[in-house]
């Protein structure tokens, strides 16, 4: 059943009974029979659970039924000096609201015959005693003149509503039209769902995303394939999801005074395919340059090696100290290839994120105790500086993530001066964002080469090759975040990760 009528069988039972009970109390004690009265509400409780049941809204026989009950109520509220004869024009404009033009004068002819019996029946073409309340009727040239005035009246506001009201259908239909138009040529599906369930609407590309071939008019969220509802019981505004092998985003949004959600659903498959191709590209490009690199940087411990290992072979060196030098020059070139070989291997490989609840604060301390171990800390005797607000948080790989903190702290360690060394850590929230803080009070990085810093094969330290913030930089995105760098050559450096 519509709310629209409902309403209007709520309003018309208490407009019916209320006015009957006023009637009842102030002729209490007065010599009436009350029984039409009784009979008259008892038609209207039976009349209304027959609609209840049987009828979805307001039809033309509504309509026309309820100027019937309206005639028979003026007959038992004074007939032709009833106050409420004024309210045929509501059930006019009720029709004028409802259907068109012409069953609006249709409801105005109708209108007019009933109250023209109503007026001039009494005692004609009804008995006396079928009316309730006899009040004095008027002249007959009275009655003619209200009723003719009436008459012309129920016809001119008959055109004037089914005119108004055609042309507001009219320009609504040509509105939802528009509307319509423009949600079903857009991309994203669309999907509007009521508090109740109902749908409100779903345009042509939710019904694709959802349905496929089953293009069924769906009435309710309860008519959804199982799988489809599964989809929209998550109550995130934003995620993606995996649905008949495609990749989706969906965003959930409230509508106006809470009467319903809005679901905006956009295909991502071809956006993640051209990501990957993408990824793809930029990695065969980063290898390329890559393998340029580190050809550079394995050629010079391979000569020095084979050199080496050229003057011990042929026997050109025969004091004891020169040989035992030239194998330990062998041995430290073959850990430097080594080193190189482990650090690029763990650039190069797919790193796969496996997230975690983990409480910032004992992941920040965890990465101090370990650096703690380093033998260069012991020796500078840095000093840690730690804050972290209690409490924080956070979804990530716990084992990866240390691995990219430890790393700037050792960044850091290798940066300060011996003695002098202040290093802060601190963990902290600001607004959605998490952020992890590392900055010292080293020499500081000099601004034409801070851009440089995270690429591969790039180090200011004599010993290193460059991939330690290479591979920070990678756990953080993959992680969704960023990582930032402030620095002044003389005046320190700070990174700050932002998850």
């Amino acid at each position: 059943m519509e709310r629209n009528f409902k309403w209007f069988l709520f309003l018309r039972t208490f407009f019916y009974y209320s006015t009957l009970s006023i009637e009842i109390l102030l002729l209490r004690g007065e010599s009436y029979h009350f029984l039409p009265l009784f009979v008259f509400a008892l038609v209207i409780l039976v009349d209304n659970l027959i609609n209840i049941f049987r009828t979805k809204g307001i039809t033309f026989r509504v309509i026309t039924m309820e100027i019937l009950y309206f005639s028979v109520f003026l007959m038992l509220t004074g007939d032709a000096q009833s106050p409420f004869i004024p309210f045929y024009f509501a059930l006019i404009l009720l029709a004028a609201a409802n259907f068109s033009v012409s069953k609006t004068f249709v409801t105005a002819g109708i209108v007019s015959v009933l109250h023209g019996i109503v007026m001039f029946g009494r005692g004609t073409i009804f008995p006396e005693f079928i009316f309730f309340l006899k009040l004095p009727s008027p002249s007959t040239l009275e009655s003619i003149l209200v009723y003719t005035i009436y008459f012309l009246l129920y016809f001119f506001v008959a055109a004037i509503s089914g005119y108004i009201a055609e042309r507001l259908k009219v320009e609504v239909e040509r509105l939802r039209i528009t509307t319509e138009d423009i949600l079903n040529a857009i991309e994203p599906g669309i999907i509007t769902i009521g508090n109740n369930g109902k749908i409100l609407f779903m345009n042509r590309a939710a019904k694709e995303f959802l349905l496929g071939e089953d293009t069924a008019q769906l009435k309710h969220f309860e008519e959804f394939p199982p799988d489809v509802k599964k989809l929209f019981e998550n109550h995130e505004k934003d995620r993606e999801v995996e649905f008949k092998g495609r990749i989706f985003s969906i965003s959930r949004y409230l509508l106006h005074n809470g009467l319903g959600e809005i679901f905006v659903i956009t295909d991502l498959t071809e956006i993640k395919e051209m990501e990957k191709k993408l990824i793809l590209f930029d990695r065969m490009a980063t290898l390329g340059k890559f393998a340029a690199d580190i050809a550079h940087e394995i050629r010079n411990p391979v000569m020095s090696i084979k050199g080496s290992a050229e003057l011990l072979y042929r026997g050109k060196v025969k004091d004891k100290d020169e040989v035992e030098k030239l194998w330990k020059y062998i041995f430290s070139e073959s850990q430097r290839l080594e080193k190189l070989t482990r650090d690029f291997l763990n650039f190069s490989k797919e790193i796969k994120i496996e997230r975690s609840n983990v409480n910032l604060c004992e992941l920040l301390k965890s990465c101090i105790d370990t650096m703690s171990f380093n033998p260069v800390f012991e020796k500078k005797k840095v000093r840690i500086i730690f804050d972290c607000d209690q409490n924080i948080n956070i979804k990530v790989d716990s084992e990866k993530m240390k691995s990219a903190i430890i790393n700037l702290l050792e960044n850091a360690l290798y940066a300060v001066e011996e003695n002098e060394g202040v290093i802060e850590l601190r963990g902290y929230k600001k607004g959605e964002k998490t952020i992890i803080e590392v900055k010292d009070n080293g020499t500081g990085i000099p601004e034409e080469i801070q851009n440089m810093v995270f690429s591969p094969f790039f180090s200011t330290r004599k010993e290193g090759y460059g991939f330690g913030l290479a591979i920070v930089k990678k756990v953080v995105e993959l992680h969704g975040g960023r990582i930032e760098l402030s620095s002044k050559k003389g005046g320190g450096t700070r990174f700050r990760v932002i998850l």
